[in-house]
């Protein structure tokens, strides 16, 4: 019995380690075509990480397909359909900003 315990915990002890350390390691590694950490400065602490969301060959062609034609994708994006609540129609609430409506007082930190 004391030899299966000690091996479920030892066994339960390696899974841990692996399952801790095998993310860092992806997180780190400098194979990623997407990091761009060799643009932070030498002193930028260890957790400071910087992905491009798009490199910047990939940000032209962005740009380019949103400004070709005089921009008319641009003009024929409209937003999502989203859910919005119309205050001013009956039986809806929404809550009041008490005071002026600013936010915060006036020499607060």
């Amino acid at each position: 019995m004391r030899l299966t315990l000690r091996r479920t915990l030892a066994v339960g002890a390696m899974l841990t380690v692996i399952g801790a350390v095998t993310p860092a390691v992806a997180a780190y590694s400098q194979d990623d075509p997407r990091s761009c950490n060799d643009l932070l400065s030498a002193d930028a602490p260890a957790y400071v990480v910087c992905h491009w969301l798009a490199k910047p060959d990939e940000a032209l062609d962005i740009a380019k397909f949103w400004l070709k034609d005089d921009g008319a994708n641009l003009k024929d994006a409209t937003p999502l359909q989203g859910k919005f609540i119309d205050c001013s129609a009956p039986g809806n609430y929404c809550a009041e900003l008490q005071g002026d409506g600013a936010v915060g007082d006036d020499g607060s930190p």
